[in-house]
């Protein structure tokens, strides 16, 4: 008895860590980088479902250092934080330099927010930040585009604001 219900735990274990280990599979050899694509998949109970990606992508150079990365939210995330979609840009050493977050319609209806970028320092502090406005927004405010510049501390120290024509705003 006491062995059969050692063979019973082991099984329902090595079985709930198959069905909650997110899926990986490369889906292009070589990409626009020179390196492999790489799709993981998650699912409820994964760490990555946990925090919040139903599937991310990523990209790799020649060298096998990651440069790109996609993440795609699952539905719960994306309602709670308003982000349908982020993408990170890295240099050739996988330190983030850009990043762009791509907000769901809700968020966007609400906000006036589309899509939002954050660019980084080589120490992964945020110098620039570019705000994307809905088309509906801008023509109830003008503001198509808004840029927020930052110290060393985070703090803004200078914005911009663009309207839908490009030109700057007063």
């Amino acid at each position: 008895m006491r062995k059969f219900l050692c063979i019973l735990i082991v099984l329902f274990v090595g079985t709930s860590t198959l069905v909650f280990a997110e899926t990986k599979k490369i889906i292009k050899e070589n990409n626009e980088y020179g390196g492999k694509t790489l799709l993981i998949t998650s699912s409820k109970g994964d760490d990555l479902y946990r925090v919040g990606i139903a599937k991310a992508m990523s990209y790799s150079d020649s060298k096998g250092t990651v440069v790109k990365t996609e993440s795609f939210y699952n539905k719960y995330s994306a309602r709670k934080g308003g982000i349908a979609k982020s993408i990170s840009y890295s240099d050739s050493n996988g330190k983030v330099e850009k990043t762009e977050s791509f907000y769901t319609a809700e968020f966007a209806r609400k906000s006036g927010r589309a899509k939002t970028i954050g660019y980084l320092d080589s120490n992964g502090k945020i110098l620039k930040v570019e705000d994307f406005y809905t088309d509906k927004f801008a023509g109830k405010g003008g503001v198509a585009k808004a840029i927020g510049y930052l110290d060393s501390n985070g703090k803004v120290v200078k914005t911009e604001k663009y309207g839908k024509d490009g030109s700057l705003l007063k």
